[in-house]
């Protein structure tokens, strides 16, 4: 099973992803900012990570650098307020998977997360193959 972590405080974008992603073989964990970002990645393995960073706190580019130390390989889905152009540029340049402005499309991010599970399970098979050589 996949484990998608949400960081927003906002549960509705949880919410979304737990109507659609169980029967797809996710799990989804809620969590609130940095706070408890270090014990829920120690404690599970997280396979992606949706964020929301905001321009009025900017909060969230910190806990994307945070992810980013714990694991660089880790894909981060960041999501910004519609029309808050800066911070989705500022998170691509930190290393986020991809950006998507609220109000999501649930298929959408969906699609992203699956793509983004499916990025990291080649690049552990091509690094395996790469080892078995």
């Amino acid at each position: 099973m996949n484990t998608i972590l949400v960081l927003d405080r906002d549960k509705s974008i949880a919410d979304q992803l737990k109507s659609g992603l169980p029967k797809k073989g996710f799990e989804i964990l809620e969590g609130e900012r940095a706070g408890r970002l270090k014990s829920l990645v120690a404690s599970h393995s997280i396979s992606c990570v949706v964020l929301t960073v905001t321009k009025e706190k900017g909060d969230g580019l910190t806990v994307l650098d945070e992810i980013k130390r714990e694991d660089p390989n880790l894909p981060v889905i960041v999501l910004t307020q519609e029309g808050e152009v800066k911070p989705a540029v500022e998170a691509m340049k930190k290393g986020a998977f991809y950006c998507l402005q609220k109000p999501v499309n649930r298929e959408h991010l969906i699609m992203l997360l699956e793509k983004a599970v499916q990025e990291i399970r080649d690049g552990v098979a091509a690094l395996a193959e790469v080892c078995r050589k």
